[in-house]
């Protein structure tokens, strides 16, 4: 007969091992950004470098809009490091997004925490394609 150490040595021992592959089989979130650009319907144009894309907080003057851009990253973790990580990586999305339609700028109208849900859902991007001329 097992005396009540061992037994709840064993049954711990169980708890733990249970604990380890249900953390090791839990699927994780994929926390790449995802987007899309919703073409306006102007002109097309050829492809553009992404990392020459201007950022702007109006419209100039001169310019055309190409398309409508919302992206959005879940948050990894919560920090002001990780807050800045999911800027830049919105930003690069939308980036890549606006170069496929020609665009040379993003009027970005709202980077941030998604206003939409709640405060632990993610960072989101709302933003305009345009091409200057």
């Amino acid at each position: 007969m097992i005396d009540d150490k061992k037994q709840n040595l064993l049954y711990g021992l169980i708890i733990l091992v249970l604990t380890i592959v249900f953390y090791a089989l839990s699927p994780s979130a994929d926390q790449a950004p995802t987007g899309i650009l919703l073409p306006s319907g102007a002109k097309t144009y050829s492809a553009t470098d992404p990392s020459s894309i201007q950022l702007y907080e109006a419209m100039p003057k001169r310019a055309i809009v190409l398309g409508t851009i919302h992206t959005a990253k879940h948050f990894s973790s919560i920090s002001q490091a990780s807050d800045i990580s999911n800027q830049n990586d919105n930003l690069k999305l939308a980036q890549q997004l606006a170069s496929k339609v020609g665009a040379n700028g993003l009027v970005v109208t709202l980077l941030g925490r998604n206003p939409e849900a709640g405060p632990l859902d993610g960072f989101v991007l709302y933003a305009q394609a345009i091409r200057t001329y």
